[in-house]
């Protein structure tokens, strides 16, 4: 599988979340995606409930939007839901994430983890066949069980940026480009 690059941002982080209106100063962790059952954004929920010092952002609609707003506010959970996103601001969204979350149930592909591992960003993973496929080395992966992805969460925002392993993922994405699709085939 081949995808397009994203569209190009010429901001750092703290522009990127300025842009989107997100907090500057806080630990950002989220996914980008469609809201339905299949991409589990209900577990999402439960993560969020289990280390409330942290921000998340759930960006994307579905079938699911109306009944994770209701969540998130009678939940009273740290969850910003800025809707659909699209050309710049996706590159946007997950240039100001600290970590890209995929809890997807089943995916043909796992075009989001491309697109995080695009940007740099650390990821966690369901761990079903395809995120390995796409991340080989460069993420965590945890089956779902909130108690772990929060503990596994807090673990990775603790940890000091890591250079070599941040150009390690973005490496890792372009073996996913359009051109190394064309070559390969």
């Amino acid at each position: 599988n081949g995808l397009p690059p994203l569209a190009v941002v010429n901001e750092d982080k703290r522009a990127a979340r300025a842009a989107l209106g997100l907090p500057k100063d806080v630990a950002l962790v989220g996914n980008i995606g469609r809201l339905h059952p299949q991409k589990s954004p209900e577990f999402l929920l439960d993560v969020a409930e289990r280390i409330p010092e942290v921000t998340f952002v759930l960006a994307g609609d579905g079938p699911e939007t109306g009944a994770i707003r209701d969540a998130v506010r009678s939940r009273g959970l740290n969850i910003i839901m800025p809707g659909r996103l699209e050309g710049e601001n996706v590159t946007r969204l997950l240039r100001s994430l600290d970590l890209f979350l995929f809890p997807s149930r089943f995916e043909g592909f796992g075009r989001a983890l491309v697109e995080a591992l695009s940007e740099g960003v650390r990821v966690i993973a369901h761990d079903i066949p395809v995120t390995h496929e796409v991340m080989g080395e460069h993420g965590d992966f945890l089956p779902l069980d909130a108690d772990r992805w929060a503990e596994k969460i807090r673990q990775r925002l603790a940890e000091p940026a890591d250079a070599a392993a941040y150009e390690a993922r973005i490496s890792r994405a372009q073996s996913f480009s359009l051109n190394a699709m064309v070559e390969n085939y």
